[in-house]
Formats: C-alpha cells, sequence, structure tokens
C-alpha cells in the first residue's frame, strides 16, 4: 500500500526538474492537509476514545476529506484532459499516468469513509 508514495518520492523531483505536472503536485500535496485530522482520529481510536469529543474529529475528518481530495478530482481531471500534451516526452506522457494513481486510492478511501460514517448515523458501527 506504500508503493504511491515511493513513486512520489522517485518521480516528483523529476517532474520539478523537467518542469510538468507542477500543478498536480501541488494539489497532491495539497491534499496531505487532511492528514492531521486522519492522524488525530487514529491517535483517539488507539487510546478508545468515544463520546462528543471523537464524533467531532470523525465529523470534521469527513468534511475536510471531502473538500480537499474528493471535490477538486472533477477539476483536476478538467485541467488534465486539458493539458497539451505535445510538449512533454513519451517517457514524461506515461510518468504522467501515475497521476491516477492518487486520485484512485483517494476515491477508495473516500469510499470507506462514507460506509463508516453511513454505519455510525444507522447506529450499527457502536462497539458493544
Amino acid at each position: 500500500m506504500m508503493y504511491h508514495h515511493v513513486l512520489s518520492l522517485l518521480l516528483w523531483p523529476y517532474a520539478f526538474y523537467v518542469e510538468k505536472c507542477i500543478v498536480a503536485i501541488g494539489y497532491f500535496l495539497f491534499t496531505e492537509s487532511s492528514n492531521f485530522l486522519l492522524n488525530l482520529r487514529w491517535h483517539m481510536a488507539e487510546k478508545q476514545y468515544e463520546g462528543p469529543a471523537m464524533m467531532l474529529v470523525q465529523f470534521l475528518f469527513l468534511i475536510m476529506y471531502t473538500a480537499v481530495r474528493v471535490l477538486p478530482i472533477p477539476w483536476f481531471v478538467w485541467l488534465f484532459v486539458k493539458t497539451d500534451f505535445s510538449q512533454f516526452s513519451y517517457f514524461e506522457m506515461l510518468l504522467t499516468l501515475t497521476c491516477v494513481i492518487p486520485l484512485m486510492l483517494n476515491l477508495f478511501w473516500y469510499s470507506l469513509i462514507v460506509k463508516g460514517a453511513l454505519k455510525v448515523i444507522r447506529g450499527s458501527g457502536k462497539k458493544e
């Protein structure tokens, strides 16, 4: 599951060097701003926090993840489609396809987050 992080460490410096996909990299770095609440939620769960504080953190995480990682996806896809790839080498175009990986992962994780939120709303997500 960590392969996309390794790809980022390998490919992003090259992208900066050739000045390609800079907006995409900026967007992907911006999406990491939701990690604070993700990590806070994880630590609270590890300490078995429950109640209003945990619910608030989970709600804020859902809102932040939606706003930062999911809602911009149509804009990002539009930007990707609109890009003039005539200035890209074949290798750079191939590397650009890796931009799809974080988008797909964000949507995958979002589906799990929404399923978890629905369980809590329906009352079936509580421990007994």
